[in-house]
């Protein structure tokens, strides 16, 4: 009996992941239904365990297991579909062992039907059906659904079945979005990007543009056909048109945060209705010129620069200073000077004298609210206007910096 127990012992250390799995989901997972060669309401003598073991371990077919195979593995790729299209792939199913082989459906996120099974089981050497169908039903790029088999293979006891591959629109970009990180605003820009077509039928581009007029008015827009070569770019190997995509944006951007909408309108011989394409440039816009020096100073969510002067009496009024640093190859060359200051019934500033420290130059700016201005609220949010406070220089090459004044004149008690 002990040489038994022990024989045992040696033999499921050698087994590994194959018994310890396999007891743990008879013991756990199917506690009603037992599957396979070891059933607990027969345990197998240690001679039989061993042979199962010793089997596996070198590679042969024990007697009396069932084994499950896959015709061309358990993971179909079906490459590229267009969005919200169906699919449907037939995976063949063999038992390659010498045992009945039980298959059941366990979980699944998509469509599954299996192929008839005498009373459930695969006799050795036949195989089956599995059919999987899918809608491309996502808004990834990438996609992937499958569904589970449960079995009494010992070395399986369950397998996933899996579709996967690449969801696109009719026509797509790539890339689709541009995120430059920060972006010297005299800097000129230069983007690229290719545009395929993924359907049968031919599509004209009739407009490339930019929602935004301004920012569209300094952008030039070159798009060309472009040959297809699968070996080159097998990624689009099913594509059956491409574009290529030239865009310049002139620099002197203002300075914060930048997103801009780049919309593509097309069209087939049967349709010209289609929602058009569009595709994200982000970045933050920085300057020669920046603000510091006053714990009023802020930025919003959108890159703006704000002086939150906040609610004051207009009789008492108030004084700010802060300094505006001047870096970069214009700094010696260039005249600062105060642009617009607005709303200019109710604020006013000046520029102090600059001073130049190690690559910069600090100016400082000193601005109050005027005495005899009447209240008015400048605090901006839900549709009110902030004041503004533009700093300017004499050089094309360095684009302005606009400081929102955020502010409220009160009517004071002793006013």
């Amino acid at each position: 009996m002990k040489s038994s127990v022990l024989l045992l012992l040696l033999v499921a250390a050698a087994g590994g992941a194959i018994l310890g799995g396999f007891f743990s989901y008879q013991s756990y997972i199917e506690p009603g239904e037992r599957f396979g060669v070891l059933e607990l309401k027969q345990p197998e003598g240690p001679a039989r365990v061993e042979s199962i073991v010793s089997a596996y371990n070198t590679g042969k077919q024990a007697q009396g297991v069932p084994k499950i195979e896959v015709d061309g593995g358990n993971t179909f790729n079906f490459g590229t579909m267009l969005r919200n299209a169906s699919g449907k792939h037939q995976f063949v199913v063999r038992n390659v062992g010498t045992a009945d082989l039980v298959l059941q459906v366990g979980g699944t996120t998509c469509k599954c039907t299996v192929g008839t099974l005498s009373e459930g089981k695969l006799a050795p050497g036949k195989s089956t059906t599995v059919d999987l169908a899918w809608d491309a039903k996502t808004e990834t790029r990438t996609f992937s659904q499958s569904a589970t088999l449960r079995t009494n293979d010992p070395s399986k006891f369950e397998l996933p079945l899996i579709v996967e591959g690449d969801v696109v629109d009719l026509l797509a970009a790539e890339p689709a979005e541009w995120n430059l990180g920060e972006i010297a605003t005299a800097a000129p820009l230069e983007l690229t990007t290719r545009l395929y077509n993924y359907s049968t039928e031919t599509v004209t581009i009739e407009k490339l543009s930019w929602t935004s007029e301004s920012f569209g008015a300094g952008s030039e827009i070159v798009i060309e056909p472009l040959p297809l070569d699968p070996q080159a770019d097998p990624a689009h190997a099913s594509a059956s048109q491409a574009f290529d995509v030239k865009i310049k944006v002139a620099g002197g951007l203002p300075q914060g945060v930048l997103s801009q909408t780049l919309r593509a309108r097309y069209k087939t011989p049967t349709k010209d209705d289609f929602s058009p394409l569009e595709m994200k440039l982000t970045g933050l816009v920085v300057g020669d010129l920046s603000v510091m020096g006053n714990s009023k100073l802020t930025t919003d969510e959108y890159g703006n620069q704000l002086l939150k002067l906040g609610e004051i009496d207009r009789a008492a009024g108030t004084e700010e200073t802060f300094y505006v640093s001047f870096r970069g190859p214009f700094r010696d060359q260039a005249q600062i000077t105060l642009g617009a200051v607005t709303p200019s019934e109710g604020i006013e500033a000046e520029l102090g004298e600059p001073s130049i420290r190690g690559a910069v130059k600090y100016i400082p700016v000193i601005i109050r609210t005027k005495k005899d201005a009447p209240p008015m609220d400048r605090l901006g949010g839900a549709g009110r206007e902030t004041g503004m406070l533009t700093i300017q220089s004499d050089r094309d090459e360095v684009a302005p910096l606009q400081l929102r004044v955020v502010f409220k004149l009160t009517q004071g008690r002793g006013s």
